[in-house]
């Protein structure tokens, strides 16, 4: 076998090899995106809402006012989302 049909050869399989790693990585990536979005959003939601909660213990009408703002940017958001897909 001549020099060049050996690096040819082994420039192809590196090449494959690379794109098998690079499918992979995106694989892997987009299951723990999604996971990631699933509980990290729920958890900076959480975060956020104790705000006015811990607000209200000292000042009752700050705290409902949180509450409300809250709401009044929670609420349009949600509905400008798309629908969730049926089970």
């Amino acid at each position: 076998m001549s020099s060049f049909r050996r690096t040819l050869s082994r420039t192809a399989v590196g090449a494959a090899a690379g794109l098998l790693a690079a499918f992979s990585a995106l694989a892997v990536a987009e299951l723990v995106a999604q996971a990631v979005l699933r509980l990290g959003i729920p958890a900076v939601l959480a975060v956020v809402a104790v705000g006015p909660g811990v607000l209200a213990l000292s000042h009752r009408r700050a705290g409902a006012a949180g509450v409300l703002l809250f709401g009044a940017v929670a609420s349009p958001t949600r509905s400008a989302a798309p629908a969730p897909a049926p089970p």
